[in-house]
């Protein structure tokens, strides 16, 4: 017999618009409903996103909890560096 594995993406394509208590209902009912691979999105703000991944991972029971890494070429880094790497005027 196959086997069919369930990703939901809600939480990974809805973000803006949701409360933090809102995302963490979500998990909860996806989790319910045993859904195989519930996606987060990439961690953006290191305090509150890291806060919901550990929030709903402690949990998440019937799930498993996939992060989209960040690209390393999306890193910001400090508003010191990206001063020095600005080209002077021509």
């Amino acid at each position: 017999m196959k086997q069919i594995k369930v990703t939901d993406m809600t939480l990974e394509m809805g973000v803006a618009t949701l409360s933090f208590k809102e995302k963490i209902e979500i998990a909860r009912q996806l989790d319910n409903l045993k859904v195989d691979v519930i996606d987060m999105p990439e961690i953006v703000n290191v305090t509150t996103d890291s806060l919901l991944i550990r929030t709903i991972c402690a949990f998440a029971k019937n799930s498993t909890i996939s992060v989209r890494q960040v690209e390393r070429s999306k890193v910001l880094s400090s508003p010191q560096q990206q001063f020095r790497e600005q080209k002077a005027p021509d």
